[in-house]
């Protein structure tokens, strides 16, 4: 036998072993991950006490520091305690001293947990601390570390937050329309619905009203959610999961972004201020969009197409990370998504220009400059 067809065959032979593997640990974490992480990796949880009151208005802000605490994280938390909101600071790493005083001024409590589970595992920890007193919450918010927030001139996500009535808010959704790349861009009727298939709020900012709160089952989501080390099973888990299940409660859900009304909002621009859009559309992972976008710039394009591609990106890529030159100056959008800057070489370019011109008047060129080391 070959060595070629020999290798073949022990593929062969493995596939089922594995992907019985990938099946059980599915299985089993879960049914069991909640109680086993309980019982074993909590204990080494350490909670240190901040500066500040805790408020029934509260917000479990998730970091990840993996270089530390960047001035973009303390502006976070100054923003927040600035609209009357109680911190709690949930690590997922270890702290050093000095990182820990500086957060221990702006927060009502320090939590360093295992990094277990993600930012869905960290969330959790949050709440269950506060378990005895949520009857008491008016609102409990949920943040990560994976956006910069707040920009500069952007609206006061928290206030848009009290103007909604839902019980369950996101400040952007993904999944509500067709992921189909298309072929050309000809005009169609935009549509984007919470009905669609996985569709979700993005974990980055969500939050939840005090009628949400008091709803037994809302402990019950985390007391027993199924904490993994798997990124894709977190995602199906707890982004796309906690969304699905809070439209199964039947809670009124919503976002802050309109982007049901996507269509409306880019018509009245200009051509020279869409194709600047256009340009600056980011594209992570979709290799196929990026080439449309890349032919679509060379054309002599017209108007409507570049719209088009614009909404396109809306509803293949999501709004948070494909349209950061939409969102901050047209929409005064409060958040900008950070992974760009390290996972690929043409999206860090546009958010470091971006950022630039702004004139880094949120103090982040810094970290901006040294994420960008990480390009592949």
């Amino acid at each position: 036998m070959s060595g070629k067809k020999s290798s073949k065959l022990i593929r062969e032979i493995v596939r089922p072993a594995k992907q019985l593997g990938e099946l059980v640990h599915r299985s089993a974490s879960r049914v069991y991950s909640p109680y086993v992480y309980d019982l074993t990796a909590r204990k080494r949880v350490r909670m240190s006490p901040g500066a500040l009151e805790l408020k029934n208005n509260v917000a479990i802000y998730v970091i990840a520091p993996f270089h530390g605490i960047w001035p973009s994280h303390l502006q976070a938390l100054d923003f927040i305690v600035g609209s009357g909101i109680a911190p709690i600071v949930v690590s997922n790493l270890p702290l050093s001293a000095n990182d820990k005083n500086d957060i221990s001024d702006r927060a009502a409590l320090i939590i360093e947990r295992p990094n277990l589970g993600y930012d869905f595992g960290a969330f959790r920890e949050g709440i269950l601390h506060l378990r005895d007193r949520l009857e008491e919450c008016s609102r409990v918010t949920l943040l990560n570390d994976s956006v910069w927030f707040p920009t500069p001139n952007a609206s006061n996500w928290f206030e848009s937050l009290d103007a909604q009535s839902s019980l369950f808010s996101g400040a952007t959704s993904n999944y509500g329309g067709s992921l189909k790349v298309p072929k050309s861009l000809e005009p169609e009727v935009w549509t984007y619905s919470p009905q669609a298939n996985n569709f979700h709020y993005q974990s980055y900012a969500v939050s939840f009203s005090g009628r949400a709160i008091r709803d037994p089952a809302f402990l019950k989501f985390w007391t027993t959610y199924p904490l993994t080390n798997s990124k894709d099973l977190t995602v199906r888990r707890g982004e796309i999961g906690l969304s699905q299940w809070a439209i199964s409660q039947g809670w009124s859900t919503s976002s802050t972004y309109p982007i049901e009304q996507m269509d409306l909002l880019v018509k009245p621009l200009s051509e020279s201020r869409l194709r600047e859009i256009a340009e600056r559309l980011i594209v992570l992972g979709n290799p196929e969009f990026l080439a449309l976008k890349h032919r679509v710039l060379k054309e002599k394009t017209d108007k409507e197409s570049l719209r088009q591609m614009i909404l396109a990106a809306a509803r293949c890529l999501g709004v948070a990370y494909a349209t950061p030159e939409f969102n901050l100056r047209e929409m005064q959008f409060p958040f900008l998504k950070k992974s760009p800057v390290w996972h690929q070489k043409e999206a860090s370019d546009i958010t470091l220009r971006i950022v630039r011109e702004h004139g880094d008047r949120w103090g982040i060129l810094e970290e901006v400059e040294f994420l960008r080391r990480s390009l592949p």
